[in-house]
C-alpha cells in the first residue's frame, strides 16, 4: 500500500509506506505528511498542550487556512 497524502491533509501525523522494486531489488520508503503542520508554529503548539497538561494533538487536527 502507498502512503496517501489525503490521510495526512490536515492532521499532524506521517504515513509510511515501504515497497520493494522487484527488478532492481531495492526497498523504497514513501511518506506523506501534511507540511503546513509540521512547522514551528505545529512543534509550538505542541509545546504549550504538554506544557498545561494537555495531550500533544489538541488544536492541530484541524484544517489549515493555508491556500
Amino acid at each position: 500500500p502507498q502512503a496517501h497524502l489525503v490521510w495526512a491533509w490536515g492532521t499532524n501525523r506521517c504515513y509510511l509506506s515501504v515497497e520493494v522494486d522487484a527488478r532492481t531489488g531495492r526497498v523504497i520508503v514513501m511518506s506523506a505528511i501534511d507540511n503546513l503542520m509540521k512547522g514551528q508554529a505545529g512543534q509550538a503548539v505542541q509545546c504549550l498542550n504538554l506544557m498545561f497538561g494537555l495531550a500533544e494533538e489538541v488544536g492541530l487536527p484541524h484544517q489549515s487556512f493555508y491556500p
